[in-house]
């Protein structure tokens, strides 16, 4: 199984975590059938986030960010990672309690946000997530986390929609190969239809599925004249622990109470909304971390 690729967090110095998948036990807010679908499959959906008018307000913010942004020079539409906490409009959303009373049942009563990011294929757009398992790369530990998959578009199979394949979240870390470096993930499974037929998610604006963080998914590259977005937010039990420093400031305490060990820093509600380059922004906060332990020279790439 291949380990080192250019993704700091996903080299061979990766410590040894707990990636197993822990049944999800409430039904306060999903029913029996739900909890049961999420533990056997690995996801579950549509849940409803944003209905109506609300619909439309999403969308038009989210387009309001992506304005901002060609303003500021930055044209990636794939670049709006962990602005959460920089942007207020986002961090309202992590904290919508529609979204936190469905996460709630999966993880319990004490919920972080430990990022977030919006995923938007254009009409046309060439680039494809190959199929992937995220807790395989993320230095946490243990993999308890959710993701939930908002659509701020219409999403279906014409447009590329989030794609699982059902059941893996209980496999392990599976093999996986380094792909291009241009690539939106440099991370592909190895014969990922070996695992099972691939499930796509399709979801109407303002509804959102959620899924385990094992699960392998990916999505196509978008041909049709639609564009695809959603936002895609994180979740955990606060008992997780970042296995590096950088991991733990961008969270945000959604509900419930912190663990006594404390693992997190967590952010305040943003004052406005502040969509300066990811890039610049995110590097500088790695090398205060660094600094802070005196590590300046090893900051990832």
């Amino acid at each position: 199984m291949t380990t080192a690729t250019t993704r700091p967090w996903a080299t061979a110095q990766m410590p040894e975590r707990d990636l197993s998948f822990l049944d999800a036990v409430g039904t306060t807010t999903i029913t029996a059938e739900q909890r049961e679908t999420y533990n056997r499959e690995g996801f579950c959906h549509p849940f409803a986030g944003f209905t109506g008018d609300e619909v439309t307000e999403l969308r038009g913010y989210i387009d309001y960010l992506f304005e901002l942004m060609r303003e500021a020079g930055q044209t990636n539409s794939y670049a709006l990672l962990g602005y959460h906490t920089r942007c207020q409009g986002l961090y309202d959303i992590v904290m919508n309690p529609r979204i936190l009373d469905v996460v709630q049942d999966i993880i319990g009563p004490n919920i972080v946000c430990w990022t977030s990011q919006v995923f938007c294929k254009v009409a046309h757009d060439p680039k494809s997530i190959p199929f992937h398992q995220d807790a395989s790369y993320w230095p946490l530990n243990p993999a308890r986390t959710v993701t939930v998959w908002l659509a701020v578009d219409d999403a279906d199979r014409e447009n590329s929609c989030l794609t699982v394949i059902p059941r893996t979240h209980r496999l392990g870390q599976l093999p996986w190969t380094r792909v291009s470096e241009d690539a939106v993930l440099d991370q592909s499974m190895d014969n990922p239809l070996s695992y099972g037929d691939p499930y796509p998610i399709e979801l109407r604006a303002g509804q959102f599925s959620i899924h385990a963080d094992m699960l392998a998914h990916g999505s196509e590259a978008n041909r049709s004249g639609r564009r695809r977005c959603g936002f895609a937010i994180r979740y955990c039990p606060p008992s997780v622990q970042p296995l590096k420093q950088d991991w733990s400031r961008n969270a945000v305490l959604c509900r419930g109470v912190d663990d006594p060990a404390s693992h997190w820093t967590y952010a305040e509600r943003p004052d406005g909304e502040d969509v300066s380059d990811w890039r610049t922004y995110w590097f500088k906060k790695l090398r205060e971390a660094a600094k802070e332990v005196g590590d300046a020279g090893n900051i990832g790439a």
